[in-house]
């Protein structure tokens, strides 16, 4: 699948994603909740950090989604190449890719988001912090789930490689089990 037929095919309208409160930042850019007001569901939003190679104050202009932003040697070239892996294969221990969506930016700007599941438990760096010690039999769990995700990733065509594999980046359900991303 290009990475073109899977943005296109799933893009998410940014007007749609309401409520949207900054929960934290990673490599690429500011991490958003938002909720889907029509899908009714509490969604991700990994939003690319500032200036664009394309001009207009640091984002890509309207109608030209298909070019990429840069910054600090990151690109939307990269952000739309994790969002094609993201599409081609799923794994329980991996976040799931809903879509992506163009933020507004400044008037007549945009900026390029990967929209992906909200995991209500948050990271696991919150947890730890909370807990002074997790019980032995959740932490091997955790383990081998963390483990089973970075596999996968690995073992994909071309392989992926974690390399901000942190506890804030290992997410957790309502259950207690981990996802990657």
């Amino acid at each position: 699948m290009s990475e073109e037929k899977c943005v296109k095919q799933d893009l998410i309208n940014a007007d749609s994603l309401v409520d949207r409160v900054q929960i934290g930042s990673g490599g690429f850019g500011l991490i958003y909740k938002a909720r889907h007001k029509d899908w009714a569901i509490a969604m991700a939003v990994k939003e690319l950090y500032g200036p664009s190679s394309e001009g207009c104050s640091g984002n890509v202009r309207p109608g030209n989604e298909t070019k990429t932003q840069s910054v600090d040697g990151l690109s939307g070239k990269a952000l739309l190449s994790e969002a094609r892996l993201m599409c081609e294969g799923s794994c329980q221990f991996v976040l799931h890719l809903l879509g992506v969506c163009w933020s507004p930016g400044p008037p007549g700007c945009r900026r390029l988001g990967l929209v992906m599941q909200f995991i209500e438990k948050g990271s696991l760096e919150a947890l730890l912090e909370q807990l002074s010690q997790l019980p032995w039999p959740l932490t091997f769990r955790l383990a081998h789930q963390v483990v089973l995700g970075t596999n996968f990733l690995h073992e994909h065509k071309p392989a992926v490689l974690l390399l901000d594999l942190k506890s804030s980046n290992v997410q957790l359900d309502n259950s207690f089990n981990d996802q990657v991303g």
